[in-house]
């Protein structure tokens, strides 16, 4: 009774908690600091840099799973970071100058500026010319890559901000509400009063097309270059300090308290949402709008669901204690995603499964002992029991979640997706204590997830777990594939032999993986004999075409000691020994 009046207490307050924080569309990941995040540029799908407070310069080369500090020259505090490529950038600081790197952020270059003022802005619409803004409301131009910067012009008001959609048409606004505008690489400009408030972020699509956004929760545009605005209805009041149009219709800002808005019909409509306590200070897309990142103070830091060669699978926000139910000391749940889901989250082609992401809405960071994870092809369309055979093992060891949002977990093996069939995955643990229990965002979808929980204090939950029940809410997924090299269990990867591999882990207890790859269509079958001769177990009993293949075998029901293990592929055989010690 303890523990049900206990776990109604934190699903209430879960759920409560959830309606009031929904992140529908963006999930936090960490950027590895604290500091005030102040810029944030996306050149391609793996590359991204930060900027931020004391000198703050940080970069990812795997489109954010993982990022690293490089060792800018100064301390005082980054306000902005534009990047051409992976490998040449520039970052503005306050202490007036501009940096330059030419090799991904490995060694920088100092660049003085066209005047003593703190940089606010940064942007190059080709190579060589470049622009940015300052405190003092200037706007500066270089023609050489920043060896030399001149100033153009200066605005009515302060804190200029800039964008260039090629050498020749750009804008800059201040915080005295002016738009300013040039079509002929700053030989002459337009000024136009469009706001009495402050304007903080712009973003152009064409020479035509553009959005600007500020106090109050104004957003306004453009569909003549910036001789007239319209100030849309956004329905909120709250500061805006950066936008960017994906698309026509598309379009979001972000905001101090964690704001951020969006349309989707060119501004005719906003939905908001608040994904933080913090101020948002900028956001940035790729350049086909596939992905996106989103700064902060605090270093807080969100992207959208999908990243490079990954896909995400539901979008609801309904809390639900498994995978991770360390309410109990064990569990295990079997949780079933069509191909028809797979290919419309993005992953169109088969291939190798290197991470799966869970979106965390509440994390308890306990320890899960002996936490496993298996995947399968299949053909199945729901599930109603735990299935005991077709596993592949692609994790073993220790997990505890490691905090709340989008979270991965890199898996040891390499999965093969084969681009037609349903993925099966399944987790469990085995504990021998517990505590309260990690949630995670899940979307209705019946006869989808079979789980169960159980303390048992002298089994393993993998194991000893054999019934559940079916659950009708199933937890949102993120699938990372492999977008190089790798074959996993891939079919598709032809071998030039047959072969059969010593099993791993040997010993074992009580599961090991058995790989064995065929060069040709074969019916293959592969068999556990005990030290007798006796046959105890069938693996494989199937034609299979040529493809490397991986095969879980659970011995939780024999006894420790020596047992072999034989394969045969058409004419060819071999076998191999193997030893269970429990």
């Amino acid at each position: 009774m303890r523990k049900q009046i206990y776990f109604l207490v934190i699903v209430f307050s879960l759920v409560l908690s959830s309606s009031l924080y929904s992140q529908t569309g963006w999930f936090e990941i960490t950027s590895g600091t604290f500091e005030n995040l102040r810029g944030v540029s996306f050149p391609a799908n793996n590359s991204a840099f930060l900027a931020g407070n004391a000198g703050l310069l940080r970069y990812t080369t795997d489109g954010g799973f993982n990022w690293v500090t490089s060792g800018f020259p100064v301390t005082t505090a980054n306000s902005c970071v534009f990047f051409l490529n992976s490998s040449t950038g520039y970052v503005g600081n306050v202490n007036q100058k501009v940096y330059k790197t030419t090799n991904g952020c490995q060694s920088w270059v100092e660049q003085t500026t066209g005047g003593p003022r703190a940089v606010t802005s940064i942007h190059f619409s080709s190579a060589n010319t470049g622009w940015l803004g300052d405190f003092y409301g200037d706007l500066q131009k270089t023609t050489n890559g920043g060896a030399n910067w001149d100033i153009l012009s200066i605005m009515p008001g302060y804190n200029s901000k800039v964008f260039f959609i090629n050498d020749f048409y750009g804008w800059v606004i201040d915080n005295f509400g002016y738009v300013r505008r040039t079509t002929n690489s700053g030989n002459n400009f337009t000024t136009i009063s469009i706001s009495n408030d402050t304007l903080s972020g712009l973003h152009f699509l064409s020479s035509s097309l553009g959005f600007v956004c500020g106090d109050s929760g104004r957003v306004f545009k453009t569909t003549n270059g910036g001789l007239n605005w319209t100030l849309l209805n956004t329905g909120v009041t709250g500061k805006l300090n950066a936008i960017y149009a994906i698309n026509p219709n598309k379009v979001i800002a972000v905001g101090n308290n964690g704001l951020v808005i969006e349309t989707a019909n060119g501004g005719t409509s906003w939905n908001s949402q608040i994904i933080t306590n913090e101020n948002l200070n900028s956001i940035t897309f790729t350049s086909n709008g596939s992905y996106g990142l989103i700064c902060g103070n605090s270093g807080k830091l969100f992207r959208t669901y999908s990243f490079p060669g990954s896909g995400c699978i539901g979008s609801g926000n309904n809390p639900v204690g498994y995978p991770f139910y360390t309410f109990y000391m064990d569990s295990k749940t079997d949780m079933l995603y069509t191909a028809e889901e797979i290919i419309a989250s993005g992953n169109t082609s088969s291939g190798n499964i290197i991470k799966l992401g869970f979106f965390i809405i509440t994390p308890q960071n306990q320890i899960m002992n002996g936490f496993k994870i298996f995947m399968q092809n299949t053909s199945l369309g729901s599930i109603n029991s735990f299935l005991e055979t077709g596993w592949y093992q692609v994790f073993d060891g220790s997990y505890a979640v490691p905090g709340s949002g989008l979270q991965y977990i890199n898996l040891q093996y390499p999965f093969y997706w084969d681009g037609a069939s349903n993925i099966l995955v399944r987790i469990c643990f085995n504990n021998s204590s517990y505590t309260q229990n990690s949630t995670v965002a899940a979307t209705s979808s019946a006869g989808r997830v079979y789980h169960q929980h159980q303390d048992l204090t002298n089994g393993d939950g993998c194991i000893d777990i054999t019934t559940g029940t079916n659950q009708s809410y199933r937890p949102n997924i993120c699938m990372v594939f492999d977008i190089s090299t790798g074959t996993g269990n891939n079919p598709a990867v032809i071998p030039d032999k047959f072969s059969l591999s010593q099993n791993y882990p040997n010993p074992f207890n009580p599961i090991t993986n058995i790989k064995y790859q065929t060069p040709k269509n074969s019916f293959v079958t592969l068999k556990v004999y005990n030290i007798l001769g006796k046959e105890v177990a069938t693996l494989v009993n199937d034609n299979k075409p040529a493809g490397f293949y991986t095969v879980a075998f659970n011995a939780s029901s024999l006894p420790s000691g020596v047992y072999f293990y034989k394969l045969t592929a058409g004419e060819f055989t071999d076998v191999k020994r193997m030893i269970l010690v429990k």
